[in-house]
């Protein structure tokens, strides 16, 4: 359904009300290009069965995450001294190293799943879709006949989807859970670098202990990534009449600084009394179900 209409929303209560309205799906764009047909662009029983999946295996995760976070964020930042490529010495490995560990990538294809993920945000080119295709789909075929305790053990095993489905969400938590993690480490390290003050509360506090996490993912949002909907018929959203066809894009980012909500919201306070209802990890049935483990490694980390 393609009508040209297009809506962007950046305030905060609007931006709930259209990621939890139940007529605006997740059709994705003509012509669907490869691994697009992943969980967040599922509705129905596929949509359902792959989220629980991927949601239990995650909360599954939660508890162990924590050490192998701590582990891996120490062991890289040893022996680093005076000035660094954090993003490329101390980010990306972290991110890489838990995310491998939690998904059950083979630990000797990391550099590859790097590179995909990274390729991903421009769009795959066909050979690398096709290759990436044929690899996960032996990766969960060994991981149907022999389950592990991994997310991809959990994502083999879903039956009420198609395995172009299993596939394709496969490659979803590879390439949203790496970029999106970098992203908040990396945007997190820079925020505590332009707020000096705050890096000197942290480095007396547990973060992970703080409710300052919730104010680290509200601030370090990348301002102009959105999540997109379609209505799938006329619906009135906030007021406004919104027609079938209408793709309307959250600004997640500028609805995470929406001053009616939140006091003063371009300076970081990690003490700051923060409503609930960050939109970090969006809102409704497509928010991401990574959100607990998320907030553990990013408080981890920033810890060490």
């Amino acid at each position: 359904m393609s009508t040209g209409l297009r809506w962007d929303v950046a305030d905060h209560a609007t931006a709930t009300a259209v990621l939890t309205c139940p007529e605006l799906g997740r059709t994705p764009p003509e012509p669907t290009p490869p691994l697009t047909a992943h969980v967040l662009n599922c509705e129905g029983r596929p949509h359902r069965a792959l989220r629980t999946a991927v949601r239990n295996a995650l909360d599954r995760a939660c508890p162990a995450v924590a050490t192998h976070t701590a582990a891996a964020a120490r062991r890289l930042l040893h022996g680093l001294a005076g000035e660094v490529d954090v993003a490329a010495e101390w980010v990306r490995p972290v991110a890489l190293l838990v995310l491998a560990s939690t998904l059950g990538l083979p630990g000797d294809e990391l550099a590859y799943w790097h590179r995909a993920a990274v390729l991903s945000d421009c769009g795959l080119p066909a050979p690398v879709a096709d290759d990436v295709t044929a690899r996960l789909g032996r990766l969960l075929d060994e991981r149907r006949a022999s389950p592990r305790a991994d997310v991809m053990s959990a994502i083999a095993d879903v039956e009420d989807a198609s395995r172009e489905q299993r596939i394709a969400t496969a490659f979803f938590t590879v390439h949203a859970g790496y970029v999106n993690m970098v992203n908040l480490l990396g945007r997190a390290l820079l925020a505590l670098a332009q707020h000096p003050a705050e890096y000197h509360w942290l480095r007396r506090h547990d973060l992970v202990a703080s409710p300052a996490v919730e104010e680290l993912l509200r601030f370090a949002e990348v301002p102009e990534r959105a999540s997109m909907r379609v209505a799938t018929r006329d619906v009135r959203i906030g007021g406004r009449a919104v027609p079938a066809g209408t793709r309307i894009y959250v600004r997640r980012g500028r609805a995470n600084r929406d001053e009616r909500r939140y006091a003063d919201p371009d300076r970081l306070d990690l003490r700051r009394a923060a409503p609930a209802g960050s939109l970090a990890f969006g809102a409704g049935r497509h928010s991401c179900p990574a959100g607990d483990l998320v907030r553990i490694v990013t408080g981890t980390a920033l810890t060490v």
